[in-house]
């Protein structure tokens, strides 16, 4: 059952996390704030979140330029898009059309780039963009390139998303850009940050990190006067760039290559309290990932 509000399909993606989101936004005295991403991508978690009314409205970024494309057409194209959604035919000539469209694009963001990054999303193993397409390109396996396409719903989604285009607002920036900039300002809000994989990135996503980067970004992420919660997935690494600051393993169901349960790490910024989430487990007197496996 597809849980997500968002008509993107992401690995790893945390709409699954609903629930303890909104628990940290509450135990916290942050409901009613503006929610913070500075890697958007799908922004399922997001969507639930401003959908239910626990914040008023939602800050996304993507530097990625096809996910950004398709946030911004969501928006401010939703007729023309739900069109390409519906009218489009599902088949292996158009998915070789919209990935040469994709990969030769170099152009300013816009609706053709976006629909072809949710065409790709939707039809390829896991979402993954760089993947191949669901079934083989002979079209031979148990499951087709249209199976994960249902265009009603794909529409009625992108519908709903427009319906609060008011309480969204989109950008395309560097990541560590954009939390320097939100840093400046003075409403309360608070960020939820879900950087690349830091294992792996570079098959999941267009956009990935280097070691380097991860290293730079925590810098950045670590001098933010706002309340936030950052995900990853747990590594060593990780940990020690963090080193200081609260630090917890979760459960999350994984859908790349193979579905699986996952363990992730999550650290928050200082004076977050997570009292009463069972489904966390403190990392702060463990010994060091390094050693522990």
């Amino acid at each position: 059952m597809n849980l997500t509000p968002s008509p993107l399909r992401y690995p790893g993606g945390k709409t699954a996390l609903r629930g303890l989101a909104e628990h940290l936004l509450q135990i916290n005295g942050l409901r009613k704030t503006t929610y913070v991403e500075a890697f958007a991508g799908g922004g399922g978690l997001a969507l639930s979140l401003l959908f239910d009314g626990v914040v008023r409205r939602v800050v996304l970024n993507d530097l990625d330029p096809g996910i950004y494309s398709l946030w911004r057409a969501m928006l401010e194209q939703t007729e023309s898009l739900v069109r390409l959604i519906r009218e489009t035919p599902v088949t292996m000539d158009e998915w070789y059309a919209q990935r040469e469209f994709y990969r030769s694009y170099d152009g300013e963001p816009s609706l053709e780039l976006g629909f072809a990054t949710l065409f790709l999303n939707r039809t390829n193993r896991s979402g993954v963009i760089k993947g191949g397409v669901i079934g083989g390109y002979a079209q031979t396996g148990d499951y087709k390139l249209d199976c994960r396409y249902p265009a009603d719903a794909l529409a009625e989604k992108v519908e709903r998303i427009a319906r609060y285009r008011s309480s969204i607002t989109i950008t395309n920036d560097d990541a560590a850009d954009f939390l320097t900039a939100m840093n400046g300002r003075s409403e309360r809000l608070v960020h939820f940050i879900d950087p690349p994989y830091f294992q792996k990135g570079s098959g999941l996503y267009t956009n990935f990190y280097t070691p380097d980067d991860h290293t730079a970004l925590s810098h950045v992420i670590t001098s933010i006067d706002q309340p936030w919660v950052l995900t990853y997935d747990r590594a060593p690494e990780i940990s020690n760039l963090y080193a200081g600051f609260d630090q917890y393993e979760f459960d999350l169901n994984y859908s790349a290559a193979r579905k699986r349960v996952g363990t992730e790490l999550m650290v928050t910024s200082p004076g977050i309290t997570t009292l009463g989430i069972d489904r966390l487990r403190t990392l702060n007197d463990a010994p060091p990932l390094a050693e522990a496996v």
